[in-house]
């Protein structure tokens, strides 16, 4: 679990899966800048079975506040088999609640995390032209923009176009420098 000062990153346990599911399925919630599509439950449910989400090719972290409500999430999986990389990509829940540092605070646990637990120099992150609010994100944390992905991905009936961020490991705030206090309690 990566305790930070506001927000908690942690595996889904079986107590979260309906919640997390429903969340994660409603479409109005994604907002503009997400891909439309409608999981299948039974298959989601599967793979939590076989891997609890946390796996080699794809590990997810659900984003919590400090009362254990759930916010959102980072997943993170290996870039191309060439390259010293994870990838990583986030979202919250309710729009509503953007503004507020969260996604910054649980993407920085998020990269200190990898870098101090696998050997890779890079962490890369890919967002939809026009998503402010996650380039932000990615800027606050110290992301760089290295170029734009031409006609990559397809979302509300239209293909668009991504730009490629990334930070590389001297780059990065340590996973020591952004833990909250070990005197901070896990649940408020």
């Amino acid at each position: 679990m990566l305790v930070g000062r506001n927000v908690i990153l942690r595996p889904l346990r079986s107590s979260d899966i309906q919640t997390y599911f429903d969340l994660g399925a409603d479409i109005r919630m994604a907002g503009p800048y997400w891909p439309i599509s409608i999981p299948c439950e039974k298959g989601f449910r599967s793979r939590f079975e076989q891997t609890g989400l946390w796996a080699n090719d794809f590990s997810l972290l659900l984003i919590t506040d400090h009362e254990e409500r759930p916010l959102g999430y980072v997943g993170f999986f290996p870039g191309a088999p060439y390259q010293n990389t994870r990838e990583i990509g986030y979202r919250l829940f309710d729009p509503r609640d953007q503004g507020r540092g969260i996604m910054t605070e649980a993407v920085t646990l998020t990269v200190g995390y990898l870098f101090a637990s696998k050997r890779i120099e890079r962490v890369q992150a890919a967002v939809i032209v026009g998503n402010e609010a996650s380039r932000r994100v990615l800027e606050k944390v110290g992301f760089q923009k290295e170029g734009v992905l031409r006609s990559v991905v397809y979302v509300y009936g239209r293909t668009a176009d991504m730009d490629l961020f990334s930070i590389l490991r001297h780059e990065a705030a340590t996973l020591e420098d952004i833990l909250a206090p070990i005197d901070k309690p896990v649940h408020a």
